[in-house]
């Protein structure tokens, strides 16, 4: 009776033993398959999660931003905060219009324009070319904010961008504008090149899927038919956004740089949302555009990032400066509400 007890208690232990193999077996099988979607996960997103910059505006040009707002915001709240006529409120996170006012309604872009500027520049040339500021520099409008560019002064485009979108020069823009138009044809020269590339600053806007905007001119001071709309210009905006070197520009307060020629520049951005003492710095604000003429009023373009959130907000035609900002304050607050 004993032999058989202790044969039964044999044959237990082989069963255990079998027992625990397999479920050892089965645990390093699920271990491995795990690091397999682990790592197919990584080379899918390139890099993990929690290692990506939260503050840096995700934006992905190709897919084109829902024109038609998807949630209700307070309606007082808004007649009372917003009376620029022309608005577009933006989370860029969620790609979720949150807010349209007359959106698609035609009006001047003032120095906006120089968004569609710098993004054709950088699409032309690299950023260490050397261009030198010529004679498209008499075009310029008499009241024209500027960079303290002068004819025979030599820049590389990175700083002639620099004074384009921080101190909104339109001698830069006529530098840019002059140089790299006749980069694409050496026949022009003079207005000739400076009609080629803004053919071309209209031209890649369609690309971007903008159908009512025409730009006449680099700097954007006000001419009949130069136009476009705040829809227009949220996806030339997010385009912007996209390419770093714009985005770092527009969310910088101030550089200074001294030019290929020697003279040395200080730009101070024009955005008063950046300025911490303008009685407007607004926190996380990144950028990225102010533009103001009797045509267009005054006009902002501006972004903001919080908790890994990036909110971009265009706001078209109000009547003052102050107007532009307190409103544009508001809207941010309320996106990020």
């Amino acid at each position: 009776m004993s032999r058989t007890l202790f044969t039964n208690k044999r044959k237990r232990l082989r069963v255990r033993r079998v027992l625990l193999v397999c479920i050892a077996l089965l645990l390093v099988a699920a271990l491995v398959l795990g690091a397999v979607f682990l790592i197919r996960g990584l080379k899918k997103d390139d890099v993990p999660f929690d290692t990506q910059q939260p503050d840096t505006p995700s934006v992905e040009p190709e897919d084109p931003p829902a024109m038609e707002p998807v949630r209700q915001l307070p309606a007082d709240f808004l007649t009372r905060n917003t009376k620029a006529p022309r608005i577009a409120l933006y989370d860029i996170s969620a790609k979720t219009l949150l807010y349209s006012k007359s959106a698609d309604e035609k009006c001047a872009p003032a120095s906006l324009t120089k968004l569609m500027t710098a993004i054709v520049a950088m699409e032309t040339a690299d950023l260490d070319t050397v261009i030198t500021a010529g004679n498209e520099l008499y075009l310029l409008d008499p009241e024209s904010s500027r960079a303290g560019i002068y004819i025979g002064h030599k820049m590389t485009l990175k700083q002639a961008l620099q004074g384009l979108l921080l101190k909104s020069g339109n001698d830069a823009a006529y530098v840019i504008a002059a140089q790299l138009g006749h980069k694409m044809d050496e026949s022009l020269s003079g207005q000739a090149a400076i009609d080629l590339f803004c053919q071309k600053m209209t031209d890649r806007a369609k690309e971007l899927g903008c159908t009512d905007t025409t730009f006449l001119n680099p700097d954007g001071i006000d001419k009949a038919g130069h136009e476009t709309t705040a829809n227009d210009l949220l996806k030339i905006s997010l385009h912007a956004l996209s390419v770093p070197f714009i985005a770092e520009t527009v969310a910088t307060d101030e550089i200074t740089t001294t030019l290929v020629s020697g003279q040395t520049k200080t730009w101070k951005n024009s955005n008063k949302l950046l300025q911490t003492d303008s009685g407007y710095a607004y926190m996380g604000a990144c950028g990225m555009k102010t533009g103001t003429t009797d045509g267009a009023g005054n006009c902002l373009i501006s972004c903001a990032t919080r908790d890994g959130r990036t909110v971009l907000c265009i706001l078209l035609g109000a009547d003052t400066d102050s107007t532009r900002y307190r409103e544009t304050m508001e809207l941010l607050n309320l996106g990020f509400f």
